[in-house]
Formats: structure tokens, C-alpha cells, sequence
């Protein structure tokens, strides 16, 4: 049973127009191949960036540029837009104000694109609010990282979380962590974990040239992909890079932190934000990828990283710090407890013996791809959305019924 022919409005945690590709990205995309309309809505956020934040600059400037872009259909059935949410999270009159003008943007898209009785895909708390009052059939609540745990986010936002988790048609959890921790709360919970793109990150066992600042730095290379903040274990990347001199380690992403300590290695190399579809390309100079991340944070032990399963896709042998979303991919993944393990596990990964090991991990996430993901999840709403017609029928007519029982 798949999911055809339905209105999906995705209230997504990214930004499609800047952010790279995560999950609920992916997931609509194969949606809307399928033949269901779908509204992707970008994040409407659930915390407003401190002004002190290296990257507060850059961030705002890019909600504003995805703000002034107009609706457009990025792909057949496919429908991006940017609505606004008066970013007074801690402020719950302002906020009150503030999901009522969303609700009022939201409502014109419908009328303007016709679309009704959505399911709604939930990927931000902080659209609770608008369950209800959209006409929706279903509602699902993606559940993708434990953003209770983030700093500065505020108890209403928290309470917010807490109601749509218990009140969701379905709970979609993207880790086992999260799912064991928190499915107690809704006896209709499913995990649904990441997928990949196969063919795409397949793309970096194949002959090409590498990237003009990828081509420049000496070989083996020590690669990361994803944003450099506070998750990013700085420590155990300077004690790394101090211990193999010989290896370039080699950073792709935007900087949202103080990284001086280590710009002034000489083997640590900044190359950058890089576009979803130049990351094969990259993965293609990379002898091994890193997980390097912290591991003392509640967020930190419930973390599921969507790189875990493109770099194993690129057959490039994976070195991460030991956390339980990884555990489950051991020995195929070198999992490290210290600086000194991810040193031997880096040394360790860059023999030969590892490295000809590609097909192994390539098999790994080889049943992964976001079609099989979708069809995984999909079959799960039409089933759902088949129970509940009879109760809805029901439940209409009685409505309809009422008035006049009442006038007898």
C-alpha cells in the first residue's frame, strides 16, 4: 500500500533554498514523483539566533533572501514556499500574534494553489498551533533531533513539542534513541531512520577530477562534511591532526564557531560550504571520512547524522567517535572512545586492507535509498489514513445529523 494522490504540507526544519538536502527534503521530493502534491514549507525556526553567534549575520541574511522569494514550483507537484513566524518564541502573546498571520499566509497558499484536506508533515513544534485549523486529515509529527536539549530554547516551544507528540495521528523518529526514549508517548510511533541518495554519492567511486581546493592539498586526506559548531569536537580534531602531520585534514562547511586553534595547523584545511551536488565530487579526494563530534550533551547521544549513510555510499572508509547511533554499523564503521583511538582508527582506515573493503560498506546502506525510505513510511500513512475514513465518515454524518435531532 503506497502513498498516491494526496495534498502533503511539509512545515520542514530546513530551508530549501540554503540549506543542503536533509530528510524531509528528500522524503518530499519522492513524494511528489509519485504522484501527491506537495507544499514544502521552509523552517519557520523554534529559536531566534543570538546576535552573537559568528554566523548571525550570515543567517539572517539568508531567511531574508528565502523570505522575499516568491512561491515557485521547483519540481512537477512540488511547491517551495518561505511563510513568516514573528520570531518571539519566548513571548507567547507575541508569538499567539504570530502563528495567527502564519495561519493567514498558509490559508492564502491554499486557496491560491487549491489545495485541501492536506496531510500535514510536521517537522517544526513550533506549527502546533495550526493543527486544527487547516482542514487536515492526518497529522504527522517528524521527529528528527532532540532540539529540547539545544541551549536557549524556549518552554513554550518545549510545551509545544510535548502536546503535538502526544496528539499526532503518527510520530515519525528518525534514531533509535530518540524512538526508545520518547515512543512511550504515542502508541502510534514508527522509526523511521535516514536514507541516502545511492547513485548520487555513488558518483565518488568513479574517474573524475577533483575540485580546483580539494586538487591543491596533499594526499591522505581526512575528510568532514556538515555545519562547524558546537557539535564538532575541536579538541579531539587538534590532538588528531597534531598526532599525523602527514595526514590533510580537510573541513567542509560553514563556520557558526571560533575555529582559530585550528586554522593554525598547517594540516587542517577550511575549504568551505560546498552545494549537496558537489559533495560526491569532494568524497571522491577523501582516503577516509570523520564523524568527529561531540559526545557529552544529551542532543550529542541522541544524534543520528544523515553523513553517517552518504559516506558510507561513497565506499570510503568511515572513522567515527562511538555513539549508539553508529554502534549498529561496527566494524564496518571504526568507532573511537579517545583522541587515541581516532588516531589508530584513522591510521587503521587509510591501509589497504580497509580501503578495498568499499563493496562491504557500500552494501551496508545498499536498502537505504529515500525511495525505499518513502515507501517504508508511506504505506504506513495510507493505512492509517484507510482506518480512519470510516470513523471520519461517521463522524460527519453525525455532525451533519445533529442539527436536526436537536430541532425534533
Amino acid at each position: 500500500m503506497s502513498l498516491r494522490g494526496e495534498n502533503i504540507v511539509c512545515f520542514a526544519g530546513e530551508d530549501w533554498w540554503y540549506h543542503n538536502p536533509h530528510s524531509k527534503n528528500h522524503l518530499m521530493r519522492v513524494f511528489a514523483r509519485q504522484g501527491n502534491r506537495v507544499l514544502f514549507l521552509n523552517s519557520i525556526g523554534f529559536r531566534f539566533p543570538s546576535v552573537g553567534d559568528r554566523s548571525f549575520a550570515y543567517r539572517v541574511g539568508n531567511k531574508l533572501r528565502s523570505l522575499l522569494r516568491p512561491p515557485r514550483w521547483v519540481e512537477p507537484n512540488l511547491l517551495v514556499a518561505s511563510p513568516f513566524l514573528l520570531p518571539a518564541y519566548a513571548k507567547p502573546a507575541l508569538f499567539a500574534l504570530g502563528w495567527r498571520l502564519l495561519l493567514l499566509q498558509i490559508k492564502a497558499l491554499f486557496w491560491r494553489y487549491g489545495i485541501s484536506e492536506p496531510i500535514l508533515w510536521i517537522g517544526m513544534p513550533t506549527a502546533e498551533p495550526l493543527v486544527g485549523r487547516l482542514g487536515e486529515k492526518f497529522v504527522l509529527y517528524h521527529y528528527s533531533d532532540k532540539f529540547t536539549a539545544y541551549d536557549g530554547v524556549p518552554e513554550n516551544v518545549v510545551g509545544l513539542h510535548e502536546k503535538l507528540i502526544r496528539e499526532a495521528d503518527l510520530v515519525v523518529f528518525a534514531g533509535q534513541q530518540l524512538y526508545r526514549s520518547e515512543r512511550h508517548k504515542n502508541p502510534h510511533s514508527v522509526l523511521l531512520q535516514h536514507g541516502v541518495d545511492l547513485e548520487h554519492f555513488g558518483r565518488a567511486r568513479e574517474a573524475g577530477p577533483l575540485p580546483e581546493d580539494l586538487a591543491v592539498v596533499r594526499r591522505p586526506v581526512a575528510g568532514f562534511w556538515g555545519e562547524l559548531n558546537y557539535s564538532v569536537d575541536q579538541k579531539l580534531l587538534e590532538k588528531t591532526a597534531r598526532a599525523l602531520p602527514e595526514v590533510s585534514f580537510v573541513l567542509l562547511g560553514q563556520v557558526k564557531t571560533d575555529v582559530s586553534r585550528l586554522e593554525a595547523l598547517p594540516n587542517v584545511h577550511f575549504l568551505g560550504q560546498k552545494r549537496y551536488e558537489e559533495l560526491p565530487d569532494y568524497a571522491r579526494g577523501f582516503d577516509v571520512c570523520l564523524i568527529p563530534l561531540t559526545v557529552d550533551h544529551e542532543y550529542d547521544r541522541h544524534r543520528s547524522p544523515i553523513k553517517l549513510r552518504e559516506y558510507l555510499a561513497t565506499g570510503r572508509p568511515v572513522v567515527s567517535v562511538r555513539y549508539p547511533e553508529v554502534e549498529p554499523f561496527e566494524p564496518h564503521v571504526i568507532l573511537a572512545t579517545s583522541p587515541e583511538e581516532f588516531v589508530r582508527g584513522i591510521r587503521r582506515a587509510l591501509t589497504p586492507e580497509i580501503a578495498a573493503q568499499w563493496r562491504q560498506r557500500v552494501n551496508l546502506v545498499r536498502n537505504d535509498s529515500w525511495e525505499v525510505r518513502a515507501e517504508e513510511i508511506g504505506s504506513v500513512i495510507a493505512r492509517h489514513l484507510a482506518e480512519k475514513a470510516p470513523r471520519r465518515a461517521k463522524s460527519r454524518v453525525s455532525t451533519l445529523a445533529s442539527p436536526v435531532e436537536g430541532a425534533a
